[in-house]
C-alpha cells in the first residue's frame, strides 16, 4: 500500500504582492507630484518646443534639436534635488508604519517574514522614483521622434543619472531610518548623514585656526575626500553636460544640420554612489530584521547606537 502524506504550504512569504498594491496606491500623490514635475519639465516642455518649431528657426537649427542636445541632458543637473527632496520622502511614507506603534504591530502579525516586509516596501519606494523616470524618458522619446531629432546619449543620460541619484538618496533615507522610531527624527538625521563629515571637518578648521599658529587650513586632498563623503555637493559638481558643435574650418562659421557633440561627465560619479546605496540597502536590511517593533515612537531605535547619537548631537 502507498501512503501519500499532505503537507501544507508555509504561509510566510519573502514579497507580498498585496501590500506592495496596497503601498503604491495609498501614497500615490508622492509619486504622482514627482512624475507632475518631470512631466512639465521634459515632455509638454518637448511638446511646445515643437510647435514653435513649425514656424520659427532659432540662430543653431531647430528648438528641438536644442531639446534633444541641451535641455534634456542638463535635466540631469537639476535632478539632485528632486533626488534628494524625494528620496526621503519615499523612505518617510513607505516605513511610516514603524514609527506608529499599532501599525508596527499590525505588520508585525502578517504571515510575511521580516525580510519580506523589508523587501516588499522598499521595493515600493523604489518604485516611486524609478518607474515615473521610465515613463518620462519613453514620452519624452516619443516627442523627439516627432520632432525628426533623436539624442540617445542624452536620454541615456538623464535616465541613469535620475535613477542613479534617486537610488542612493533613498537608500540613504532608508538606513537613516532604521535607527529611528520618530518620523520627524528621520529627515534630521537624513540631513546629518548628508553633512556630518563636512561639518566636522569645517569645525576641527575653526578650532585650528584658534588655538594652532599657523595653521591655514587643510589639503586639498582632504577637502575632495570631504566632498565625495557629501554626495550633494559632489554630485553637483561633477554632473554636467554641454554640446559642441562643428564648424567649416575654412570659413569658420557653424554648420547646420544637426552637426552636436554632446559631452557628458559625472556618470562615473553616479555609479559609485550607486554602489554604496547597494551597500547601505544591506545594513538597512540586517538592521530591519533585528529591530524591535516596541521601539516605535523612540527618537533612537537602536540601543547601542544612543551614545553615539547623543555625543554626536552635543
Amino acid at each position: 500500500m502507498k501512503w501519500e502524506v499532505r503537507t501544507m504550504r508555509s504561509g510566510t512569504s519573502f514579497f507580498d504582492w498585496t501590500v506592495f498594491k496596497k503601498t503604491i496606491c495609498r501614497f500615490w500623490p508622492l509619486w504622482g507630484a514627482y512624475s507632475a514635475i518631470w512631466l512639465v519639465a521634459l515632455p509638454l516642455n518637448g511638446l511646445m518646443l515643437l510647435r514653435m518649431d513649425n514656424y520659427s528657426l532659432n540662430d543653431y537649427g531647430s528648438y528641438m534639436e536644442d531639446f534633444a542636445f541641451s535641455q534634456v541632458p542638463s535635466a540631469a543637473e537639476i535632478a539632485l534635488q528632486l533626488a534628494a527632496v524625494f528620496g526621503v520622502l519615499c523612505a518617510m511614507a513607505v516605513f511610516s508604519h514603524l514609527y506608529n506603534a499599532r501599525s508596527a504591530n499590525l505588520f508585525g502579525s502578517l504571515p510575511i517574514r521580516r525580510e519580506g516586509l523589508f523587501l516588499t516596501h522598499y521595493l515600493a519606494g523604489l518604485a516611486f522614483l524609478v518607474v515615473p523616470n521610465l515613463v518620462i524618458f519613453l514620452l519624452t522619446l516619443l516627442v523627439e521622434l516627432a520632432g525628426g531629432v533623436v539624442c540617445w546619449q542624452g536620454l541615456g543620460f538623464w535616465l541613469a543619472v535620475s535613477c542613479g541619484e534617486g537610488f542612493f538618496f533613498y537608500s540613504l533615507a532608508v538606513f537613516c531610518g532604521m535607527f529611528t522610531g520618530h518620523i520627524l527624527a528621520l529627515p534630521a538625521f537624513y540631513i546629518i548623514f548628508n553633512f556630518i563629515v563636512m561639518g566636522v571637518t569645517e569645525l576641527l578648521s575653526v578650532v585650528f585656526r584658534a588655538f594652532y599658529h599657523g595653521f591655514a587650513g587643510f589639503a586639498g586632498g582632504v577637502y575632495e575626500a570631504v566632498n565625495w563623503f557629501t554626495p550633494i555637493v559632489w554630485l553637483e559638481g561633477a554632473v554636467e553636460s554641454h554640446t559642441r558643435m562643428f564648424q567649416d574650418s575654412t570659413t569658420d562659421s557653424v554648420l547646420s544640420g544637426g552637426q552636436r557633440v554632446l559631452v557628458t561627465e559625472g556618470l562615473g560619479a553616479v555609479g559609485i554612489y550607486a554602489l554604496a546605496a547597494l551597500l547601505l540597502t544591506v545594513c538597512a536590511f540586517f538592521l530591519y530584521r533585528v529591530r524591535r517593533l516596541e521601539s516605535a515612537g523612540d527618537v533612537v531605535s537602536v540601543r547601542a547606537m544612543r551614545p553615539v547619537f547623543k555625543y554626536g548631537v552635543a
